[in-house]
């Protein structure tokens, strides 16, 4: 009988360095692959895909001090290098999949120079700002590359911090979110919900989510949405990042 061993260890990191050392054959449940893994010819990678639709995103505490402004916010999305990390990108809280998808809203691809701009309408002092980044582990290494791109774009201090469990004692969180099937997100973005996680407060969106919910009308819900995707994504509550699938990364068999 074939006999496997199990080994966990505590960053991404540190199970690909353990793998290109040759202690272990296969690493399992990577969030994202590095360049120089798709080059190697002794290796393979399969995706596994998640059929819940699964996304990470960065959610910002919109009763934050430093957050509470749609300029800074918008600043911290365009200042990210990288929002994929090598999966597919996602732009709003509504799937690609669904009828009510809207993806003419602002991408915010990294933009160095509007960063700046932005967070200077708000900010004097970059280096006087301090923003704690919180995650999970397993996105430890995703939210370090994050708060890099902030240090070097904006010239703000970044702290990361590890957490067990998504809390809502934060001031930015790198965390999955698997949106309903349908597309009504009142209890997400409402400001009179007590699950708005965010504490996104805006009147256009409340008005919006409160008409999604009266009309069974498929064209004009479908409108509603679309309408609700571009509002939101200007005002920038939190940053859409990519859909989560994860990789598997093992060696190519020798025959």
């Amino acid at each position: 009988t074939q006999r496997r061993i199990y080994k966990f260890y505590p960053t991404e990191s540190s199970s690909l360095t353990a793998y290109k050392l040759g202690e272990i054959d296969a690493v399992q449940k990577l969030s994202f692959v590095q360049e120089s893994f798709t080059k190697d010819e002794t290796s393979q990678i399969q995706e596994d895909v998640n059929l819940e639709d699964q996304q990470s995103v960065l959610f910002l505490n919109n009763n934050d001090v430093v957050l509470t402004s749609k300029p800074t916010r918008q600043a911290l999305a365009y200042a990210i290098k990288d929002k994929t990390f090598g999966h597919e990108r996602t732009l709003s809280p509504i799937n690609k999949s669904s009828w009510a998808y809207n993806n003419l809203v602002k991408t915010y691809d990294y933009d160095s120079e509007r960063a700046k701009t932005l967070f200077a309408q708000d900010v004097k002092d970059p280096a006087s700002v301090k923003l704690e980044l919180k995650t999970m582990l397993q996105y430890l290494d995703l939210a370090e590359s994050i708060a890099q791109s902030w240090r070097e774009t904006l010239g703000v201090q970044v702290e990361v911090k590890v957490v067990s469990s998504v809390t809502s004692d934060y001031q930015i969180m790198l965390a999955d979110f698997t949106p309903p099937v349908d597309p009504d997100q009142y209890s997400v973005w409402h400001s009179t919900q007590a699950t708005n996680f965010t504490h996104f407060s805006n009147l256009k969106i409340d008005k919006l989510l409160e008409d999604g919910r009266r009309t069974s009308d498929r064209m004009l819900r479908k409108e509603i949405y679309q309408d609700f995707q571009r509002f939101l994504l200007e005002d920038c509550p939190a940053v859409f990042l990519f859909k989560s699938n994860s990789f598997t990364i093992s060696r190519k068999p020798l025959f």
